[in-house]
């Protein structure tokens, strides 16, 4: 029964993506990227195998480039995720230094609610500058809209490199965050 659940839930998500992406409204923020414009896209799949926990992420990353006065580009992490509810990590998604996030949608409320973003300054030992972390027991979709920016602050780093991570352990008393993750890098100089 597990084992059709990844090919049923990827299945789901591909008619998700189809169909939104065949919308008609191409003046708004919100959904998937219009496919006009792509310059790059990355599946990514992330189980909590190591822990036994049911908790994953499974998606795609758009990114195209920002026309007019808004130079750089623009993505969207469109994931459907399943979240254990034995498992208090959820699902982790880090921004690096040079993105910002810029908006996070969801159909189900519940979701949205439950859905944080942490930030830390750039420099020094992180490359990391935002993270999205989602920590709730349920399926859904969320899109999470995020903007490359270029400040002393927070420099463009010329690379899309996100984090998801997922699930949570605790191993001879120490409790870990997302011990299974994926590593999604996008070059786009």
């Amino acid at each position: 029964m597990t084992a059709m659940r990844y090919p049923v839930c990827f299945v789901i998500l591909t008619l998700m993506l189809g169909a939104v992406s065949c919308g008609n409204n191409q003046n708004t923020n919100q959904g998937v990227v219009p496919q006009q414009g792509f310059i790059a896209l990355k599946e990514f799949s992330v189980t909590s195998e190591s822990t036994g926990l049911r908790t994953y992420a499974k998606g795609t990353v758009y990114v195209k480039e920002n026309e007019g006065e808004n130079e750089g580009y623009h993505a969207e992490i469109l994931a459907w995720v399943e979240i254990d509810p034995s498992d208090w990590g959820g699902v982790g998604v880090s921004i690096p230094c040079g993105w910002k996030v810029a908006s996070i949608t969801s159909a189900d409320a519940y979701l949205v609610d439950n859905t944080s973003v942490w930030s830390t300054s750039c420099g020094g030992s992180s490359e990391w500058f935002q993270r999205v972390s989602i920590v709730w027991g349920g399926t859904g979709t969320i899109i999470i809209d995020l903007d490359s920016t270029s400040s002393e602050e927070n420099p463009w780093p010329g690379v899309l490199k996100i984090n998801v991570g997922v699930g949570s352990d605790e191993r001879d008393g120490i409790r870990i965050l997302n011990p299974d993750y994926q590593v999604i890098e996008i070059p786009l100089d």
